[in-house]
């Protein structure tokens, strides 16, 4: 089974670690192949920085960065676009 998990993000540059950190432990035990798209929704603080590091240390983390604050509907459908 393959699994794409999408994650609108806004503000999360303090929670990002340990979501991924569940979800890198979780995932395995139900999917063969799995993909955490997190869409940063133009955040003022570090948020991309942070979602560029976790794509860096975890192959099956992606990140997209919007320019400016779409919305989290938007953001979804970004993620959801872009999940393989």
């Amino acid at each position: 089974m393959n699994c794409s998990v999408v994650i609108p993000v806004y503000r999360s540059e303090q929670t990002l670690d340990p979501l991924i950190e569940r979800l890198g432990k979780i995932l395995p035990t139900f999917a063969d192949s799995y993909e955490v798209v997190l869409v940063n929704d133009g955040s003022p603080d570090n948020t991309w920085a942070v979602i560029e590091r976790l794509a860096r240390q975890h192959a099956w983390v992606r990140g997209i960065g919007l320019m400016r604050n779409y919305g989290q509907h938007n953001a979804t459908l970004c993620g959801i676009r872009a999940a393989r």
